[in-house]
């Protein structure tokens, strides 16, 4: 098993998300809880994030 080296930035911005917190990991993927801008909170993968991947919640109707 793998060291985990990389901190995530709680509170960091990434396009339209804020993360909240770490929940946790599967199948090697770290995953963080985030707070869209327009209000909706959902799980993603910590790489998507930091590589540009997700910026957004894309919940259709609310400017996401």
């Amino acid at each position: 098993m793998g060291v985990i080296t990389d901190t995530i930035p709680i509170k960091a911005r990434f396009g339209r998300l804020v993360i909240l917190e770490e929940t946790g990991s599967y199948n090697r993927a770290r995953y963080v809880q985030v707070a869209c801008d327009c209000g909706r909170e959902i799980n993603v993968r910590w790489q998507n994030l930091k590589h540009g991947l997700t910026t957004t919640c894309r919940q259709r109707g609310k400017g996401c």
